[in-house]
Formats: C-alpha cells, sequence, structure tokens
C-alpha cells in the first residue's frame, strides 16, 4: 500500500486516518503515520485518545502537550506548563516558558514576578519539577524593582559589589569609581573627591577642595576644561590642581549657592566643578 494505508486481512489497502481507536480484532499494525500511535496493533490518533479503550491498550510514548502518566495512558500538560518533549516522559517532561520579567520559584507552581536585585530575561524553558529563569544582578549592576528583565549599570560616581544588589553606593568622600564599577577606588594619599556622581567618576577627579568665601570648589588633578583656573602648588611653574571654567552660568559646586566668575577680554567665564550646577 502506499504511504497512509495499510494491507488488511483481506489483502484491501485502508486508510490508516479512517480508524482513530481500537476495534480489539485481528487487524494488526505494525506502523503509524504521523500524528498516529501504534496502540494494541492498531493506529490511534494520539490527540483524540487521553485513555486506553481496550483492557490491553498500553502507551508507550506520547505526542508534544502530553505526558505518559503511571498507569501508561496520555494526558494533557497541565495549563500551566503547556508544553511537553513528548515520547515516555512523566508530568515532569511538561514545561513553560518564563516570560519577560518573571521566573519560577517553586516547581510546579508556575511563574511569579521576578524579585528585585535580580533579572528575569524571559523565553526561559522551565520543566514541571524545575525552578530557574532568574539571574543575580552582577557587581556593578543593581535592581530596586520587581518584575524587571534585566540589571541597572551603576551611574559614575557609584558602585555596587557582589550580586544580587537592589541599589548602588556612592564612591565617598576621596574615592572614585566609574560608570558600572564593583568597587570604590581610593585616591592619592592627601587627596580627595565631592564622594559621589559626576565629581567622582573618574581618576581626575581627585584633587583638594578650594573655599571661596561662602562656598567651595572640588578641584582636580587633571585638566578637563580649556580655559581652566590653574593652580601651582609645588611653585615650579606647572599646574597641579584645575578648576573647570564655562561660559554659560554655573554656581561654584552643589551645595553651593554663589559663582566664581573671572573675565578673560569680553568672555565672562564660571568656576566650576564637575558637580556644580548650570544656573538656569
Amino acid at each position: 500500500c502506499q504511504s497512509g494505508y495499510y494491507l488488511s486481512n483481506d489483502n484491501t489497502c485502508v486508510a490508516q486516518s479512517t480508524i482513530e481507536s481500537p476495534t480489539c480484532n485481528t487487524d494488526m499494525y505494525t506502523s503509524c503515520q504521523s500524528g498516529y500511535e501504534l496502540n494494541n496493533g492498531m493506529c490511534v490518533a494520539q490527540s483524540t485518545i487521553e485513555y486506553p479503550i481496550c483492557d490491553t491498550d498500553i502507551y508507550t510514548s506520547c505526542q508534544l502537550g502530553y505526558y505518559l502518566s503511571n498507569d501508561n495512558t496520555c494526558l494533557l500538560c497541565p495549563d500551566v506548563y503547556p508544553g511537553s518533549d513528548g515520547g515516555a516522559g512523566g508530568i515532569n517532561s511538561c514545561y513553560l516558558t518564563t516570560e519577560s520579567g518573571k521566573y519560577v520559584a517553586t516547581a510546579g507552581v508556575g511563574q511569579t514576578e521576578c524579585v528585585a536585585g535580580n533579572s528575569c530575561v524571559g523565553e526561559t524553558k522551565v520543566h514541571y519539577d524545575e525552578t530557574g529563569g532568574i539571574t543575580p544582578c552582577a557587581c556593578g549592576t543593581y535592581q530596586p524593582a520587581t518584575g524587571q528583565a534585566s540589571c541597572k549599570k551603576t551611574d559614575g560616581g557609584y558602585y555596587a559589589t557582589g550580586t544580587g544588589n537592589t541599589d548602588q553606593t556612592a564612591a565617598g568622600a576621596g574615592n572614585w569609581a566609574k560608570a558600572g564599577a564593583c568597587e570604590a577606588t581610593a585616591c592619592a594619599n592627601g587627596l580627595t573627591t565631592i564622594g559621589y556622581g559626576a565629581g567622582a567618576d573618574e581618576e581626575g577627579d581627585c584633587g583638594k577642595i578650594y573655599h571661596v568665601g561662602n562656598g567651595k570648589i572640588y578641584l582636580r588633578s587633571k585638566r578637563k576644561t580649556v580655559p581652566s583656573l590653574n593652580f601651582d602648588l609645588n611653585n615650579d611653574g606647572e599646574a597641579d590642581l584645575y578648576g573647570n571654567m564655562s561660559s554659560s552660568p554655573h554656581k561654584m559646586s552643589t551645595g553651593t549657592e554663589d559663582s566664581l566668575k573671572i573675565k578673560i577680554g569680553a568672555t565672562t567665564y564660571y568656576v566650576h566643578d564637575d558637580s556644580a550646577p548650570v544656573i538656569q
């Protein structure tokens, strides 16, 4: 017979798909077409039969989306674990694919919202007897919210050590940290920084505090702007510390209300550090 048919006892070719359940007679199949399984010598549509019909019917494998039970019947996988690997696997062959921002915390229960300090990117295959789909935020990253698919990189002037961080930590006065840092780096002896944000995100921020009236400026050890206010501490004709200068109105520093102005030619410049806000 051609594909999709079988040779019956009376030597006629019969379409396999016309018989969907065993009749317990003497017609015996030896193989079945796609979507059917051999059951007590008969070809049975896998999706239409969930339990044996005849006492001698024994399933040996199941189609995708079903699992083989302890009494050798093919049962539909639970709603929250709709996929399966098919074959002879039990209920643990059923699985789900996680959604973005969710993971499986308890085996057999389904998905729940991702925990703060972690990322749950989604598209993770988790079987009925497994947990998974969650990854702790690596050092240099953090995540304060629940239900998130990714972690945040720390800002410049902040760091996050270890894993599973829910917040970032300021570098602290006398230290600096680039964006995504796992730890803060101490300035050279005698130098300091504002300790957070843009005034502590690179080694060049390490310097000294310049007091001007009631205000102050955190001077840098590396020049950042042209022109700049230069300080020769060693009296050797070489600048050691620098104050940023900008023609845009700035306060001297965060927390300082005053401005320091220097006029060069027809242009007025404002001396400030990296943390200084622009005057609106």
